[in-house]
């Protein structure tokens, strides 16, 4: 997970790590930083494929 303010400068992951293959809700904690854009980068996918997908992603703080 990233966190940037203009949307281009992305710098260090905020958080890392990797999501059970099941379907239960998913959070991701980090350190409050300051930005308007999020970005989740996934390295690899389940079965292998080269996509993945995300749904109802909230950003709270």
């Amino acid at each position: 997970m990233y966190v940037s303010t203009d949307g281009t400068n992305w710098g260090t992951a905020v958080a890392t790590g990797a999501f059970a293959n099941d379907a239960s809700q998913k959070d991701v904690r980090f350190t409050a930083k300051t930005g308007q854009y999020l970005r989740l980068r996934a390295v690899s996918e389940v079965a292998g494929n080269p996509w993945m997908s995300a749904a109802e992603i909230y950003a709270l703080n």
